[in-house]
């Protein structure tokens, strides 16, 4: 179904009053602005994949100049992925949780890798759901206000940014070329 077509049928459920706001997820920066050109209702949110090594600034820049929040879903970066041997081929790969540059700011803080993850995506301004089970490491989530990186830290951690995917959309999505980089 092309999205013109469903984003319509989106809004029809928010002029019926079956939903006060309606988003999207894995869309491009090319892809948003195509669909602000016809929509009605523009997206309240954004859900995308975003942490060190995937910061896509061109669209959370251009998101955010039009009012359109962001969720971050992967915040850690590759967590769950990489107990499954995806990065195994990839020479050279270093988990978000083992970067030194995270590692350092982390020290330097006294706080914990994810944390420093966490606080570079809120200080942001985007939103992060960041999952587990774990009611110890919910906890030290909500801590990530309690410290502030520097400018200094927010760069060493954008220049982190290979574009590199860990949730590929072309993957399950082969032949549409929205996603591609």
């Amino acid at each position: 179904v092309p999205l013109h077509e469903t984003w319509a049928a989106m809004e029809e459920l928010v002029h019926s009053g079956l939903a006060r706001n309606i988003g999207i997820a894995n869309i491009n920066a090319s892809l948003l602005m195509d669909l602000l050109s016809y929509a009605k209702i523009k997206p309240a949110v954004i859900q995308k994949e975003f942490h060190p090594y995937h910061s896509r600034k061109n669209l959370i820049n251009f998101a955010k100049s039009k009012g359109i929040a962001i969720t971050a879903f992967s915040s850690l970066g590759d967590t769950s992925y990489q107990s499954m041997g995806l990065f195994d081929n990839i020479s050279g790969f270093v988990p978000t949780l083992e970067n030194k540059v995270i590692l350092d700011i982390a020290k330097n803080h006294s706080v914990s890798a994810a944390q420093v993850l966490l606080r570079w995506s809120v200080q942001q301004g985007i939103a992060v759901v960041p999952k587990s089970k774990n009611t110890e490491r919910m906890s030290l989530n909500m801590q990530v206000y309690s410290f502030v990186l520097s400018d200094e830290e927010m760069k060493s951690i954008d220049d982190l940014n290979k574009d590199m995917r860990i949730f590929d959309p072309e993957f399950y999505l082969e032949g549409y070329p929205f996603y591609a980089n």
